[in-house]
């Protein structure tokens, strides 16, 4: 008798979609699959036989699958494509309450990045959102697991903030720079006060977003100055983060925040600041 093919057959066929550059065949697929599911375990239950009985069931790695297709896609058709899915995916959880197709820190992670690759001007309001719909998964759930990767998919968000603020400056909307610069102030500062832990990533982007509030040089300087405080303190000054720092900061703001001369600061490494660092 001929061999019904399992769920890790069906996601490596997804995964070729998604590598060729058609993921929409594999949102299809994928379909196709969760309604052949559904249609199974309503037979089932007319048949009333015992719940150990084989039914196929997308799981976690399929959505993930075709969420990272649309994500390789970097437009803002595949930004929207792959929204559309983990939406699904959500909603099919909250329906069903099926643990194999909860949604994963790498679903929304996967979508963060292709709204961030898709160079969508809001891309920013976008990966908040999600955001905001991660933690409200893993606050329901209370998953410590979860919780870890908190501090990561605050990076993706800042990230789309710094993104976001650079295509408004380059189009001159001074408006809309603003506000992804705020926006990404304020997921900084509420990462801090929910006790995670920024990495040195974090703290470069952090970095950028100072560098696009040239008309508000005071607190500019300020925030310049209590970011890489708390950077040193937290010990995750690298080559990217100082780098970035160096590249950003008038000079007079980088000679008082890393205690060493003007002269020295273009060509600064990690390995040449005082032994206090």
């Amino acid at each position: 008798p001929l061999l019904e093919p399992s769920i890790i057959d069906y996601n490596a066929v997804m995964k070729l979609w998604g590598l060729n550059h058609q993921p929409h065949k594999a949102a299809a697929l994928l379909d196709e699959l969760w309604t052949k599911h559904v249609e199974q375990q309503q037979q089932q239950r007319k048949r009333r036989k015992d719940q150990d009985e084989f039914i196929l069931q997308p799981d976690a790695v399929s959505y993930n699958t075709v969420l990272a297709g649309f994500s390789r896609d970097r437009s803002v058709e595949g930004a929207i494509a792959a929204a559309e899915v983990l939406e699904k995916m959500e909603d099919r959880y909250k329906h069903y309450k099926t643990s194999a197709v909860k949604p994963t820190n790498s679903a929304y992670r996967i979508c963060m990045s292709a709204w961030i690759a898709s160079q969508d001007p809001s891309a920013d309001v976008k990966v908040e959102d999600l955001l905001n719909r991660y933690k409200g998964s893993i606050d329901s759930s209370n998953d410590g697991n979860n919780k870890r990767n908190l501090p990561a998919m605050y990076n993706y968000a800042i990230k789309a903030c710094v993104d976001s603020a650079k295509y408004h400056h380059s189009k001159r909307t001074k408006k809309d720079a603003k506000a992804s610069v705020h926006r990404g102030i304020r997921l900084f500062t509420e990462l801090l006060e929910l006790g995670g832990e920024p990495d040195h990533s974090t703290f470069a982007h952090m970095f950028l977003l100072c560098g696009r509030m040239e008309d508000d040089a005071k607190n500019q300087r300020a925030l310049l100055l209590k970011t890489m405080s708390e950077c040193q303190k937290r010990g995750h000054l690298s080559s990217f983060s100082l780098g970035t720092f160096r590249r950003v900061a008038p000079a007079m703001v980088a000679q008082h925040a890393l205690k060493v001369p003007q002269d020295k600061i273009p060509n600064l490494k990690v390995q040449d600041l005082p032994l206090e660092w």
